[in-house]
């Protein structure tokens, strides 16, 4: 940014929630030495950026309505109460957040983190598939190889990305070990065939999620479910 000539007089970092007083000190130490001010630094949990920025950004769907009193002026109804699940599922963890929202006032109500379920736990999965493929195709066993496994996460996080938009995906890597290639054509259906334990897991942590928020808060509606993160 400053070899851009871009300065910044304030700046929020948003943290996971599972983040200590402690990791958050030591956040804040490792943006100091990077050149940022301790006084112009602020650090929020992801559940409040998320909930802030989805209130904000679907304001109008939530709080506007029209042909209020008979005229068609758009105008604001401060008594909408709207509840929301966040869904923030990240490269590395998951994030299930509850939410209140009402005119200018959002409140996250519960949240939990799972630490390690997130799309690099799909990527993982998607590698040790292809890697049995590699070895049937060329007799190769790559499972251990830690370069490879490297090379490969980024071009696999492109094809599981593909496979959400298309029926099939061709996975192609030349050279992948020994000059020798891999290539075959992935289905979603194979996809989701390989990644069924985890969305498992997946479903089992949402679930236990949403039992507890309508548990803990018997007389909210749900009526909205957003997806953030990857």
């Amino acid at each position: 940014l400053t070899q851009k000539n871009i300065f910044i007089d304030n700046i929020t970092f948003a943290t996971p929630d599972y983040f200590t007083c402690y990791h958050k000190e030591r956040f804040i130490e490792i943006l100091k030495s990077c050149g940022f001010s301790g006084n112009n630094v602020h650090i929020v949990n992801e559940s409040t950026a998320i909930t802030l920025y989805f209130g904000y950004k679907r304001y109008s769907d939530y709080f506007i309505t029209q042909n209020v009193l008979g005229n068609n002026k758009a105008s604001v109804d401060p008594t909408i109460e709207k509840y929301v699940i966040f869904i923030d599922a990240g490269h590395s963890k998951t994030t299930f957040i509850f939410s209140k929202l009402v005119h200018n006032l959002f409140t996250v109500l519960s949240s939990i983190t799972i630490p390690f379920l997130g799309g690099r736990d799909f990527d993982n999965e998607i590698f040790k598939y292809c890697a049995n493929v590699f070895l049937k195709q060329s007799g190769i066993d790559i499972n251990k190889n830690i370069k490879i496994k490297l090379r490969m996460m980024e071009r696999i996080a492109k094809w599981r990305k593909a496979l959400t938009v298309n029926t099939d995906v061709q996975f192609s890597f030349e050279s992948l070990a020994d000059d020798q290639d891999l290539n075959f054509l992935m289905t979603r259906t194979q996809f989701e065939s390989i990644i069924r334990n985890k969305t498992q897991e997946f479903k089992s942590y949402f679930s236990d999620f949403y039992k507890h928020i309508t548990k803990q808060f018997p007389n909210a509606v749900i009526k909205n479910i957003e997806m953030a993160g990857e």
